[in-house]
C-alpha cells in the first residue's frame, strides 16, 4: 500500500552507509475514542543503509485530541517522540518491512505517536473527575451526593485499622 508516508529507498539499497535525510508530512488515521490524530503529522530525520536493511531514526511531530480519562473533557496536546526503526526485507517480527526498494514508515509513525500518549490521560494532573453517582462534573461545582461507604467493596475492612 502506498501512503503519504511511502519511501522509495532504492538509492540506499545496497549502498551500505549512505545516508539522506527525509522529510515527510500527511494525514494519519490513529486512535479511537479517547485518542484522535487530528492535523497533519510530519516526520523530520534520516534514513542510513546497512548490508542487509535500512534504518530510519528523526522526530514525529503530531497533535493528538486526547479524552480525559477522569471528567471526560476534549483537549488538543502536541506530542513529538523520537524513533529509531530497521526495516529489513527478511519478515521479521522486531522490525519493519522494507518491500522491494520502498518502506512505508506509516505503520512506525503511528505506534510510535500512540506509544506518546499516556494511557490514563487527564487534561490537568488534579483533575477531580465526575461524580460516579449523579455524573456532576467536580471540576466546575460541587454535587450533593453523599458518599456511600459502600461504594468500595472494601469498605467493611476499615474497622479493622481502628
Amino acid at each position: 500500500m502506498n501512503t503519504g508516508f511511502t519511501v522509495d529507498v532504492g538509492d540506499l539499497v545496497g549502498h551500505t552507509g549512505e545516508r539522506r535525510p527525509i522529510r515527510l508530512s500527511g494525514p494519519l488515521e490513529a486512535g479511537g475514542d479517547m485518542v484522535q490524530v487530528i492535523d497533519t503529522v510530519s516526520v523530520e530525520g534520516e534514513l542510513e543503509s546497512t548490508p542487509t536493511e535500512i534504518i530510519a531514526k528523526g522526530l514525529v511531530t503530531a497533535s493528538v485530541r486526547l479524552l480525559c480519562s477522569r471528567c471526560l473533557i476534549k483537549w488538543d496536546e502536541e506530542f513529538r517522540p523520537a524513533f529509531r526503526a530497521v526495516f529489513a526485507a527478511e519478515p521479521d517480527p522486531d522490525m519493519y518491512r522494507l518491500v522491494g526498494t520502498s518502506i512505508d514508515l506509516e505503520p512506525l509513525v503511528r505506534d510510535e505517536v500512540l506509544a506518546a500518549v499516556p494511557v490514563n490521560a487527564v487534561h490537568v494532573d488534579d483533575c477531580r473527575g465526575l461524580c460516579a453517582t449523579c455524573g456532576t462534573d467536580l471540576n466546575i461545582e460541587a454535587c450533593d451526593c453523599a458518599e456511600s461507604e459502600l461504594s468500595s467493596p472494601f469498605a467493611g475492612l476499615k474497622d479493622l485499622f481502628e
